[in-house]
């Protein structure tokens, strides 16, 4: 399947590609493959009932299916909601569906098996939350001089997770702004020092309400998830506690934009704060959803800031600085997990037929003059590593450590660290055991190993 795309059954011989964006429409969806396994069905069952935003699954039983979602209000694709391991065949966003028999080639075929999918080659496919050229990170850091002019005015709602890293005073705001003149109106995110907790204000000097958390329930260098809510009686949500008021608001508008990071203040950014936030959405005085941050950096200049996937808007620091980048949601795995049988001659890259030993199926690209370190699970058998050129060649200096084209792990040693050389641009390695068609195996960049994480997954998810 290409990037992004769901394989089909569209009511035509064969199976199709279509994007898996929210364009979706229930009479062009009839069975997705991608990511499935088999079946568990003996027979084919022409009429499956199924639920809309339902993907049908198999239950581990013969001749059994279930049901489970496979979106989030119709339009926003959870990874956890259905899984690779999980997804057999179905409907999205439709009511009725059948399994079909298919030939080798993938064509509908009464004397065909039923559709399978081999989940070490294909992964169910959506499309990436941010556009070409940003990477998503795991946060944004600010260290008291950096802000977010989110533009908006009136806000209804902020939920937020953040780890305030330090506190610059005993009276430091995250986000929000203030109407100086009179009467003075407030729609702020106060962070208290002693005792440690959140609290708002809304309204104006007229009818002004404060919410506050207990006492010391918003410790430093912790991860906190916060929701707040400005209205006749507003509310504030920190971490799954829910804190009111006696004291109703007016609920007035400050007639400014609300800031992150710090408080609008008549016009200036004020009470900045040093402060890590992994997420941040906003709701309007109608509550509808009108910013969907994401922490993201700009390739093309290295700017970090927040990207806003509602409206595809990258915000910057309003102050012409640089926010600090947390790490990078991708996971660090270079290798897509194909495994197949055979062997590498390591003279020059050529590929030797076994059926005792396995081999990587692809390419995996690396750069020149960079160290990797090479990760598995399985103890049997030595890998070796082979360096290849920019055009898919065996190269005999494709590799700096042990042998010239090759660089080994050890049955003994689960973890090996190489570096390419210039001319090194691919790599591609070898077991000499047949044991281990579906290990998992990492390769990162740098010397350390870090936890498995499965090629293309992202972190942040």
């Amino acid at each position: 399947s290409g990037a992004n795309k769901l394989m089909i059954y569209d009511d035509e011989t064969g199976i199709g590609e279509k994007s898996i964006e929210t364009t979706l429409v229930s009479n062009a969806i009839g069975v997705p493959t991608v990511g499935a396994v088999k079946t568990g069905l003996d027979d084919k069952q022409d009429t499956i009932t199924g639920t809309a935003g339902y993907v049908m699954t198999g239950t581990g039983t013969s001749g059994e299916v279930g049901e489970k979602p496979i979106y989030s209000a119709n339009t926003n694709y959870t990874d956890s909601l259905v899984t690779a391991e999980t997804v057999n065949t179905g409907v999205i966003n439709a009511v009725n569906s059948s399994l079909i028999r298919v030939d080798e080639n993938g064509n509908q075929s009464d004397s065909g098996t039923l559709w399978e999918i081999n989940t070490n080659l294909f992964a169910l496919s959506v499309r990436p939350i941010l556009p070409d050229g940003y990477t998503q990170l795991q946060y944004i850091e600010s260290n008291g001089t950096q802000y977010i002019n989110t533009g908006l005015q009136n806000t209804s709602k902020l939920q937020l997770r953040m780890n305030l890293t330090a506190y610059n005073n005993d009276y430091t705001l995250i986000y929000g702004s203030q109407k100086t003149s009179s009467p003075v109106v407030r729609r702020s995110i106060v962070l208290h020092k002693d005792p440690k907790r959140m609290s708002l204000s809304s309204g104006s000097a007229n009818q002004t309400a404060n919410v506050y958390s207990a006492e010391n329930t918003f410790a430093t260098n912790v991860w906190h998830d916060a929701t707040v809510t400005w209205s006749a009686t507003p509310s504030l949500v920190l971490d799954n506690v829910e804190y009111t008021s006696n004291d109703a608001s007016d609920n007035a508008s400050t007639g400014l934009n609300d800031y992150l990071f710090c408080y609008n203040y008549g016009g200036t950014p004020n009470y900045k704060m040093r402060a890590k936030v992994s997420y941040a959405k906003i709701w309007d005085s109608n509550n509808s959803m009108v910013r969907n941050f994401v922490p993201a950096k700009r390739d093309s200049d290295s700017k970090i800031g927040m990207y806003d996937i509602l409206n595809d808007v990258f915000y910057p620091d309003a102050a012409g600085g640089n926010f600090a980048a947390g790490p990078s949601c991708a996971s660090p795995n270079l290798f897509d997990g194909a495994i197949e049988l055979g062997s590498i001659n390591p003279a020059d890259g050529s590929l030797v037929v076994s059926n005792t030993r396995t081999r990587s199926a692809n390419f995996i690209p690396v750069q020149p003059n960079t160290t990797y370190t090479f990760t598995r699970e399985n103890s049997d058998g030595i890998r070796w590593i082979v360096g290849y050129d920019k055009d898919k060649n065996g190269i005999t200096d494709g590799l700096t450590e042990q042998r010239a084209a090759v660089s080994y792990v050890l049955p003994d040693n689960m973890s090996k660290t190489f570096t390419t050389t210039p001319t090194t641009h691919y790599i591609k390695w070898y077991n000499t055991s047949n044991a281990g068609l579906n290990e998992k195996v990492q390769i990162e960049q740098g010397s350390t190993a870090t936890e498995y994480r499965p090629y293309g997954e992202n972190i942040c998810d």
